[in-house]
């Protein structure tokens, strides 16, 4: 879910790294030939890397597990259905970010190994802003970038909300990094995208829920826009679900930094 392009091995060609819903990240390596077959990211010590619930394939069922959880963290159990590889200590190397899917935490595996040769963390260490663990709501989906052209990426988190239908839906938030390159830290979000509310009708106008979102020069200007991917609502029609899947596009109107609050487009 959410994939990402990365040289995860630093070998020079793009890697696929990816959560999926059976609570892991997976990796797709590169090589001459095209993808080779996903495997498991383990942890430096060869455990799996999961939050507190994941697909146990020797079991064929769900199981829970708190042995990941940091000391200390007190968060509800997590689901695990996102990753992103990111040198988050500025050491040269890719440590892991995992969104979780039950309560929109993340939550950061730091990589003691080196560039190719990963060590990643047994614990899940929650990813705070402030005092606080950062909470979109369900499913967190994070994405890096330098925003606002400091030279420190800046971190983006989409959410899912409530994908039936019912109560608020998801939105895209921004966390400004106000730390350093090898030590970040994140300022309270500003809003991209607001929460879809309950009730939309008639012709869909913006992502309402299962909101996945990434950046790109959509439009060859030299400015990063705003793409996200998600569910908008419509009317239910013959008891199928009032909702139909688009990719909107927010386009940047701003010179250098990406500007905030612009209509989107359906495509």
């Amino acid at each position: 879910m959410s994939p990402q392009f990365v040289d995860f091995d630093n070998d020079g060609r793009l890697d696929i790294v990816a959560g999926t819903f059976d609570g892991s990240p997976w990796v797709a390596l590169g090589s001459e030939k095209g993808w080779r077959q996903p495997v498991q990211i383990m942890d430096g010590k060869g455990g799996r890397i999961v939050l507190n619930q994941y697909w146990d394939y020797d079991a064929k069922a769900w199981a829970q597990t708190n042995r990941c959880d940091a000391k200390g963290s007190n968060l509800p159990s997590g689901h695990g259905t996102s990753a992103v590889a990111w040198d988050w200590d500025g050491d040269g190397d890719l440590d892991l970010l995992l969104g979780d899917h039950d309560g929109g935490h993340l939550y950061l595996r730091e990589n003691a190994g080196k560039p190719g040769a990963p060590k990643f963390g047994a614990m899940n260490e929650p990813v705070m802003v402030g005092k606080k663990p950062l909470n979109v709501g369900p499913l967190a989906t994070p994405r890096l970038v330098d925003w606002d052209g400091d030279g420190r990426q800046d971190l983006l988190v989409g959410s899912m909300g409530n994908t039936t239908g019912e109560g608020e839906g998801g939105g895209v938030f921004l966390f400004r990094n106000t730390g350093s390159v090898k030590a970040p830290k994140w300022k309270a979000p500003t809003t991209l995208v607001a929460a879809g509310k309950q009730g939309s009708s008639g012709e869909p106008v913006r992502p309402d829920h299962g909101l996945y979102m990434d950046l790109a020069d959509y439009d060859g200007d030299g400015d990063l826009d705003l793409i996200v991917g998600g569910y908008s609502r419509v009317p239910a029609k013959d008891d199928e679900p009032g909702r139909e899947s688009f990719v909107w596009l927010y386009e940047n109107k701003k010179a250098v930094a990406p500007a905030t609050g612009a209509a989107p487009k359906g495509h």
